[in-house]
């Protein structure tokens, strides 16, 4: 194994994190900016800090409410549930997550399954895409799930990759399910497809 070249931690800026939760996430921000740069340590507690500041207003924000039952797809054909962090943002945004494996792998399902878990809202999050094909491949499930409230969410953007984004993935999805309580995520972030709106 080859040693790095001296300084190159100061030469990063950007760092790619990998977990199976939305709180590992913030230990691995903080961790990996130490014990290598103080100065790095302290950027990262900063951060960290105002990650979880913003975590605790949606909290109070929606504190007290209902919790609709929201089932998340990261595919549509087949079906995929949503796993790792993702039903993490789902009770960050005030939601309790169905048809979900919260810290786990997302796996295939099928429609029959979504169904029975009885979600009140369907947000399609497809790897790999943001709001427009999301919105595309909403459509299918559109046709599958007749009857619910459908929303494509920028899943490339603020959802399936990990790091300081998936905050502004719970606001975006707290905007979804509380529209009275949560200001309305900014243009680009999410789009109603089908049903009503969850309140």
């Amino acid at each position: 194994m080859r040693a790095l070249p001296g300084g190159w931690l100061r030469r990063l800026s950007h760092l790619a994190l990998g977990a199976l939760a939305l709180a590992a996430n913030f230990s691995l921000a903080q961790d990996s900016a130490s014990p290598a740069l103080d100065e790095g340590t302290d950027r990262a507690a900063r951060l960290v800090a105002g990650l979880r500041a913003r975590l605790d207003q949606i909290a109070a924000r929606v504190a007290g409410r209902s919790r609709p039952r929201v089932a998340v797809i990261e595919w549509t054909d087949p079906p995929y549930t949503a796993g790792h962090w993702i039903p993490d943002l789902v009770v960050a945004a005030g939601g309790k997550p169905v048809a979900a494996r919260p810290g786990g792998q997302s796996v295939p399902t099928t429609w029959a399954s979504i169904a029975a878990s009885e979600p009140d809202v369907l947000i399609v999050a497809p790897c790999g895409y943001h709001l427009a094909g999301a919105a595309e491949q909403a459509q299918a499930v559109a046709a599958a799930m007749p009857g619910l409230p459908i929303w494509a969410i920028d899943a490339d953007g603020i959802i399936v990759r990990p790091g300081p984004r998936l905050i502004d993935g719970a606001e975006a999805i707290a905007s979804i399910l509380h529209p009275d309580a949560v200001p309305a995520a900014p243009p680009g972030r999410v789009a109603r497809v089908a049903g009503v709106q969850a309140s």
